[in-house]
């Protein structure tokens, strides 16, 4: 084919194309105003490969550059601006590669790859369009790496209908909606990048989003780090989400979403740093969630899904289920926070197993308003206040765990309390093993009086005080338990 070189030259107001290469055409473009033509600035196809730099490319009635049916092209340094579609459009068998061009103020994107298209797309800087900075649509695979993705009035980057490809250290920020959004069966690797600042989440899964994310650093976003909806089921690894916005969570799993989030570092939330709702059900596992302003992770709305093996420290609260959340937690560290360890309220159940709770500042398991756990083979140890909290209707079935060297009791049971403690070994609690009791009616109409637990079969020794109280209006069954070595008594009824 043809490899003419054009040098700056204007090439304006076409009636189709400013520059046609085809039929395995070659050359250099270089320096030139492609400008106000009604089809692309300049269109690739057909194995024509010309190199493009340092070109102007604007105001075109289509895309800048368009490539497709086996066109490729190296596009470089070029300024590609105000075109009505895309600042580069890669259609079905196009694959340009890109080097540090500016793609902006394009109509809709900077750079769309559509179905059996592809691009290599390097060090660009891609800005201020109108819809998503990169749009990934249909069966594709293209690379993009060291980008600068930003100030879009849409998506940074938009993955869709099946799309793959590799998003590898990437600079995404600033953009209106998220900042990366994968929807439709769409599955990215996304590697490496940073994501920040946007003015909605940073990474939006949904309507069956798929794909990788790893290590990312993921910060500043106002609506959330990652977001994971409509049975969208990504794997996020080894991802570091921190200190998002005022009241968004590091990850964010709701309205049936899905997916495995493991060896994440979720850290200085200012609201919850892992919220599970609306009927989700991800497996968190390895991560460590600490210093946030409220729970570590939040079950809530029905939110279930499994919490294995995290270290959940120094926050607010470290697990929290409300309304009708049902979680299973197991082997999990859960320690060091402000409050208590775990809440479980308003008719959530949850199942905990093996779990490792310690030195948290109030209650470390605290139970109340219907909630209703399944809790078994955990330590409750070292806090600074009560081990177990059960109160204001709160439930639960406690079997086998170690409930221990806590400040004040073990375990309390108050105010209609109806909890079951069944094989469990309690001992050196501050105050005493068990205390029971109710107090009397509030003339508010709280949720006060009398509790009736069962507890049978637990062996309670060493505590100081007694090792097991039984105060006013309680109507405990106690029975089959060993109570021995208690300091003062070991049961007291008063």
């Amino acid at each position: 084919g043809a490899a003419p070189t054009l040098i700056a030259n204007r090439l304006l107001r076409g009636l189709q194309a400013g520059a046609y290469f085809y039929d395995g055409a070659a050359g250099i473009v270089h320096r030139n105003e492609i400008a106000a033509n009604s089809g692309a600035g300049v269109l690739i196809a057909e194995g024509a490969d010309p190199t493009l730099s340092g070109n102007t490319v604007h105001d075109g009635d289509d895309a800048g550059i368009l490539v497709h049916s086996d066109g490729r092209g190296r596009l470089l340094r070029n300024n590609v601006h105000s075109n009505r579609t895309y600042g580069v459009a890669a259609l079905t068998g196009g694959r340009p590669t890109l080097r540090g061009n500016r793609l902006h103020g394009a109509r809709q994107g900077g750079l769309l790859v559509d179905e059996g298209g592809d691009a290599d797309a390097e060090g660009n800087l891609i800005e201020l369009n109108a819809k998503a900075g990169v749009t990934l649509r249909g069966a594709c695979a293209p690379t993009l790496r060291r980008n600068r993705i930003r100030d879009g009035r849409d998506s940074g980057v938009h993955c869709m209908r099946g799309a793959g490809g590799t998003l590898e250290g990437n600079d995404v920020c600033g953009n209106e909606l998220a900042g990366v959004t994968v929807e439709t069966a769409a599955a990215p690797l996304l590697r490496g990048n940073a994501i920040h600042d946007g003015k909605m989440a940073g990474v939006l899964f949904f309507e069956g989003g798929l794909g990788t994310m790893e290590e990312n650093d993921v910060w500043g976003n106002e609506e959330g780090g990652v977001v994971i909806t409509e049975a969208s089921a990504p794997l996020i690894a080894r991802n570091t989400l921190r200190a998002q916005g005022k009241e968004s969570a590091g990850l964010w799993v709701h309205s049936g979403g899905l997916g495995i989030a493991h060896e994440n570092e979720v850290v200085g939330s200012r609201w919850h740093g892992i919220v599970v709702g609306a009927m989700a059900a991800p497996t968190l596992r390895h991560n460590s969630i600490t210093g946030c302003k409220k729970a570590g992770v939040f079950f809530v709305d029905g939110g279930a899904g499994e919490l294995l093996e995290n270290d959940v420290h120094k926050n607010h609260v470290g697990v929290e289920l409300k309304d009708d959340a049902e979680p299973v937690v197991k082997g999990n560290k859960i320690h060091h926070q402000k409050m208590g360890g775990v809440w479980v309220y308003k008719e959530s159940k949850g199942t905990f197993e093996g779990n490792e709770i310690y030195a948290n500042g109030k209650a470390a398991f605290r139970v109340y308003e219907w909630g209703d756990p399944s809790v078994t083979g955990n330590r409750i140890h070292g806090g600074k206040a009560g081990g177990l909290l059960v109160y204001e209707m709160g439930a639960g079935t406690f079997v086998d765990n170690e409930i221990c060297a806590n400040k004040t009791w073990n375990v309390e049971i108050k105010r209609h309390a109806t909890t079951v403690l069944r094989g469990n070994r309690i001992h050196g609690g501050g105050l005493g093993g068990v205390s029971i009791h109710g107090e009397p009616d509030d003339p508010e109409g709280g949720m006060l009086g009398g509790s009736t637990p069962t507890v049978e079969a637990n062996d309670i020794y060493s505590n100081v005080g007694v090792g097991v109280h039984i105060g006013t209006d309680a109507t405990p069954t106690v029975r089959d338990n060993t109570i021995r070595g208690g300091h003062r008594a070991g049961v007291l009824v008063s």
